[in-house]
């Protein structure tokens, strides 16, 4: 290219410089009118069409200290610039200073293009006034009003912005909390649209302080690229967490007490165009001393250190990895409420009716979920405590683990595949504790919904491995609380898997209570469940069960040593059903057993072994060759329906304790271990009170008065023997004798039995040989009545083939001793047969009586010289029919002479002995009992024997009752009943002096005292009744005296007819006030109705009730005399006496 010539250029600016002078000159003054107007008028212009736009707009009101506009460098600068509430005068944002520069290739571009933007201590002031409502809700409505018209993208460049000293107050008037960000401090390079730059990355800087802690934000980000990436560092230390519960959606049912949040967290997070989105989150994130309490501030969750090490977790890909958890120090207070309410719940929303789930709209692309994938390198808990506490069933249970250590490596979840692997968990320190607490209340959980199903998810774990676990554990709900200790407990299992036919190996190994031990060792499968163990226990307390069985049974397992050395085999057959046996022998060494409700001893032993024991699950079956007993006790007792307490161990379906060693009739003082152990003896100790076996011998007698009224018992009269029964009954102190075989004398009587129901099949149950050493057995026998107990001492024997077959007969010979006399119980039986059906002998020979000289001493105010007790009883139960005799032999029983101290009761011994004794001086009684124990109206056809001082008491209270027993007659002998207002003998009752007569001749060495009685109101009826047919029949011979006829009075019959016409006369001739109409007149009634009045009218004196008594008696005693042949001085009539109610118009009969 030429260069220009100089000289043409020369010549040119002369042709044109005048005008080129002109033009220069006009540009400047342009340009200084412009300036001049930027510096003068723009400002001014700018400040107050802003102010009406801002108040005309948002109803604010705007205020400017000072705008500067420079149009040569294009830059503007606003200072003190402040923005009013919503129509009001508080400030609601301002800044100190505002400085924007623009570029002036903005012109060629025609595109905003900001050089720098620098903004000067920013401030905001945000207000939520309600729900939802803010102070700047109009704003943000004006805002997001959508665009009529759509427009093109503006393409903008802005840069260089900086922001310093920037703060944000936010006030939450409906939490009464204010919350502030401080020293804001922003820098972002530039923001720009233009497409030259879209591709480069954005690295803004964001810090600030947030209620006082410290946050910062960087990164970088393409926000207008075609795959949007933004990748940025965000990091927070210590955030108070309880200031933001408030913010929850939903209103927790907990408080957050205290927490610490800090986390250090890496987001990228790409948008692409034409593919799903993408979410890389890692980093770390703690949170440190979190408590969560319940809304009453009892602790629920809490933890020091909760430490999360995150490597690329693709959250949109659900696939997380990681690298590290740490767990310090975690507490859980679980508790379930009598209502079966978990606390933990509360931990989570309320869940309530979720909206319909919307559908994708037309067109519209629905991704699908992906599934979750997850990758755990290792997690780790230390010093965990755990306490969980349920009340739902009543009785509080408690669990508690302390000092918990886990650690699990090497996890991996693929919910695609369905699989989880675990390569090992690990833990090597645990404390359980387990205590089942006192019941404050009982209260049935509420059943919750069950279900069952199946699931191909698949779980593998490498190794599991347990050192140094501890528990203990204990039951509370009882007089003495049991518990058990276990330490050492160490496991081993390798290669767990819900693979089917997957077999682990597996051994156990724990010490209990420092002197048991358990081994277990060998094969185990998860699905299906099954097992092949070896199985070694020495020693082991089993008492621990009892919280799980407390339920169940009616007894309290209160101490058990479980040895045994055998093999487990376990299968699940088809169904579900799981079938196994076990092979070995067992021994329970130190058994003892109380009974739930009464705490007495009920079952208790040194040792019972089981040789070559057998026992298979399903179905169910029990060998073993030898059983062997050694050094135990057992309280029996046969109930009112034939069933033995040992059928009561487990509760029946209907539910509810059943005690196992209260008798039905007798509420026995408790068996105490000092008692029980102690050897058999007559004598007690020094000091001690010990009464025979009767719930009260004073109770005894006050009963057998109060079911034989007005038999005689000398010297007092029935009145004066209540009030010596109830002294007695407040006298005689209830405990028990534990050496005696107590018996009892009662009336024949008919009960209903309960009919003995026939329960399922039993189960295959065989015991060849059951050796027993060393024994004591208390029975109570309530099954007949009167019922008895027995203490048997040195019990030893054998039962052979025991078993559940219901044709199988065990066999049974036992030798023993009742204090000291020898005691044989033979025969046969089936104890497991729902029949019962037995048949067994038992027989005592020459008990000494002299022994419990003491005790009648004691009672009854007169010691044993002599004496010899025998007793039989022969049991035969079949087909539901009982047979039973029974025979009690008193031989020369003795009494001494009376001692001067006073009795417990006051009775004449002699008097009872002569009553009972036959000629040669043997009391002998043998009766039997038979009937159907599936008859309600069953019947006791025969009297067994309870105690001496009952005999004794029987025969004084009830004399009457067992003459008429041993004479052949069944009626009440202690009274004859007359018709009211007689006094002749009927029919009846001369068949009754006839046995009585009987009786007195059988027992020459008894005399009879005859007392008259009269009732005032059904004699003064029979007297009265009398009086008025005299009358009648007097006015009826006067008639007939009239008409010629003379006839006695005894000889006048009066008809019906007559009788009312007669009557009516009788009544008119009466002398007492009558009932008379409206005018006067006396009122006419029926023959009833006058009856009725002359009866109550009818006057009788004391002297001729008593005179009607005398005669009674008299004529009872002349025909003893003269009829009975009984000799006058053994017959004594005594003064006669008033008496009411029930057939009181009669003679009463004492014995002396």
């Amino acid at each position: 290219m030429r260069k220009p010539d100089i000289a043409q250029l020369k010549s040119l600016f002369l042709r044109y410089r005048r005008k080129l002078i002109i033009g220069v000159s006009v540009l400047f003054f342009i340009l200084f009118v412009s300036g001049l107007s930027g510096y003068i008028f723009l400002p001014g212009f700018i400040k107050t069409k802003a102010q009406q736009a801002v108040a005309e707009q948002l109803h604010r009101k705007l205020t400017i200290e000072d705008i500067s506009f420079n149009p040569f460098s294009l830059s503007v600068t606003l200072k003190g610039v402040t923005l009013s509430e919503r129509d009001s005068e508080e400030v609601f944002a301002s800044f100190d200073r505002l400085y924007v520069n623009v570029s002036t290739f903005s012109a060629f571009t025609f595109s905003p293009i900001i050089r720098e933007v620098e903004l000067e201590n920013p401030y905001i002031h945000l207000s939520r006034t309600q729900h939802n409502q803010y102070n700047i809700s109009d704003i943000i409505d004006m805002v997001m009003k959508p665009d009529e018209e759509k427009k093109e993208p503006l393409s903008y460049s802005v840069n260089n912005i900086q922001v310093d000293g920037g703060k944000i107050i936010f006030d939450d008037h409906p939490m009464k909390a204010q919350h502030r960000v401080e020293e804001i401090k922003v820098r972002i390079p530039y923001i720009s649209s233009s497409p030259s730059r879209v591709e480069t990355f954005i690295e803004p800087h964001l810090s600030a302080l947030v209620n006082g802690t410290k946050m910062e934000l960087s990164g970088k980000t393409r926000p207008f690229a075609e795959d949007r990436e933004t990748i940025f560092n965000m990091a927070l230390k210590n955030i108070e967490l309880p200031g933001y519960m408030q913010y929850l959606p939903y209103k927790p049912a907990f408080h957050m007490v205290k927490g610490n949040l800090s986390f250090d967290l890496n987001l990228h997070f790409i948008q692409y165009a034409s593919k799903p989105s993408d979410l890389d989150i890692s980093g770390t994130a703690q949170i440190d001393s979190l408590m969560l309490t319940d809304l009453a501030r009892k602790p629920m969750l809490g933890f020091s250190k909760l430490a999360i090490k995150l490597d690329k977790n693709a959250i949109f890909a659900s696939d997380y990895h990681i690298a590290h958890i740490e767990l310090a120090h975690p507490e859980v207070y679980a508790v379930n409420s009598a209502e079966g309410h978990l606390n933990l719940l509360d931990l989570a929303p309320k869940t309530a009716n979720a909206p319909p789930k919307k559908t994708a709209a037309d067109g519209e692309v629905k991704e699908k979920a992906m599934p979750l994938k997850l990758a755990l390198k290792q997690f780790v808990l230390s010093g965990g405590k755990l306490s969980y506490t349920d009340y739902s069933a009543g009785k509080p249970y408690n669990f508690t683990v302390n000092a918990f250590n886990l650690t699990v490596d090497d996890v991996g979840v693929d919910m695609g595949e369905k699989s989880a692997r675990i390569s090992r968990i690990a833990s090597d320190s645990a404390e359980l504790e387990m205590a089942l607490e006192k019941a404050q209340g009982r209260r049935q959980a509420s059943p919750g919904g069950s279900g069952s199903g199946s699931s191909d998810f698949r779980v593998d774990i490498g190794s599991v491995d347990i050192t140094n676990w501890s528990a203990h554990m204990q039951n509370k709900n009882l007089r003495k609380p049991l518990g058990a200790k276990i330490t050492g407990l160490a496991a081993s299992i390798q290669e767990i898997s819900t693979e089917p036919g997957k077999i682990s190996t597996l051994d156990i190994t724990a010490d209990v209570d420092k002197k048991g031990h358990i081994a277990v060792n060998g094969k185990l499968g998860i699905a299906p469940l099954s097992a092949d163990l070896a199985v070694d226990l020495k020693q082991v307390s089993i008492v621990a069960i009892q919280q799980y069985i407390d339920e169940y049974v009616n007894l309290t397992l209160r101490q058990a040593d479980v040895s045994t050395k055998g093999h487990l085999t376990l299968a699940t057959g088809k169904g579900g059903a799981l079938k196994g046996e076990y092979k070995g022998d067992v021994s329970v060494a130190n058994l003892m057993t109380t009974d739930q409700i009464k705490g007495d001893q009920f079952v208790r032993w040194k040792d019972l072994s089981l040789k070559q024991l057998h026992v298979q699950l399903s179905p169910f079956s029990l060998t073993a060759r030898r059983a062997d007993l050694d050094s135990f006790f057992a309280r029996l007792i046969l109930s009112s329906e034939g069933r033995l307490n040992l059928q009561n161990i487990l509760r029946s379906e209907a539910g509810g304790k059943k005690s196992l060693t209260d008798s039905d009739e007798h509420h026995e003082a408790p068996v105490t271990e000092d008692v029980a152990s102690a050897p058999s003896s007559a004598q007690p100790a020094d000091g001690a009170e010990k009464p025979l076996q009767v719930a009260s011998v004073s109770q005894a007698l006050q009963q057998a008065e109060a079911s034989q009224v007005g038999q005689g018992s000398p010297p007092a009269d029935a009145s004066q023997q209540e009030k010596a029964a109830g002294e007695e009954k407040a006298a005689a102190p209830a405990t028990a004798i534990e050496t005696t075989v107590d018996m009892e004398i009662n009336e024949v009587v008919s009960r209903p039995v309960a009919a003995v129901k026939t329960a399922g099949t039993m189960p295959p149950i065989r015991i060849d040989r059951f050796q027993m050493t060393n024994g004591r057995v208390r029975f109570t026998d309530n099954f007949i009545k009167p019922h008895y107990t027995a203490n048997m001492d040195r019990v030893r024997g054998v039962i052979t083939r025991i078993s559940s077959a219901s044709n199988a007969i065990a066999i049974v010979d036992l030798r023993g001793q009742v204090n000291r006399a020898p005691l044989t119980v033979t025969g046969s039986l089936n104890p497991f047969n729902p029949a019962f059906s037995l048949e067994l002998e038992g027989h005592v020979k020459g008990m000494e009586l002299a022994q419990f000289s003491s005790y009648s001493t004691k009672y009854v105010g007169y010691g044993i010289e002599k004496g010899k007790l025998s007793f039989d009883v022969t049991y035969k139960v079949e087909n539901g029919e009982l047979s039973a005799e029974n025979r009690l032999v008193l031989d020369q029983l003795t009494f001494g002479e009376k001692t001067e101290a006073k009795p417990v009761i006051s009775l004449p011994i002699q008097f009872a002995v002569n009553l009972l004794k036959d000629g040669d001086g043997v009391i002998d009684i043998s009766l039997p009992v038979s009937g159907s124990l599936n008859d309600p109206e069953f019947s006791v056809g025969g009297i067994v024997f309870r105690v001496i001082v009952n005999l004794i008491k029987k025969a004084v209270t009830a004399p009457f009752s067992l003459l008429a027993a041993a004479f052949g007659g069944g009626e009440e002998l202690s009274f004859l009943e007359f018709d009211p207002g007689k006094s002749d003998v009927t029919d009846k009752g001369l068949e009754k002096l006839g046995t009585l007569v009987k009786a007195l001749q059988g027992r020459p060495a008894l005399k009879l005292d005859v007392t008259g009685c009269y009732d005032p109101e059904a004699d003064k009826a029979g007297l009265a009744r009398q009086a008025i047919n005299r009358k009648v029949r007097e006015l009826k011979r006067k008639e007939m005296g009239e008409k010629g006829e003379n006839l006695r009075l005894s000889q006048i019959t009066v008809s019906d007819k007559e009788y009312a016409k007669l009557l009516k006369e009788v009544y008119s001739d009466a002398d007492f006030k009558k009932p008379r109409n409206f005018i006067g007149f006396q009122k006419s009634l029926p023959a009833a109705e006058m009856e009725k009045l002359m009866i109550q009218n009818y006057p009788v004196t004391e002297e001729e009730f008593m005179g009607l008594a005398d005669k009674r008696a008299a004529n009872v005693k002349a025909w003893l005399l003269d009829k009975g042949e009984i000799p006058q001085e053994r017959v004594f009539i005594q003064a006669s006496k008033k008496k009411t109610g029930d057939n009181a118009t009669r003679v009463d009969f004492s014995l002396h």
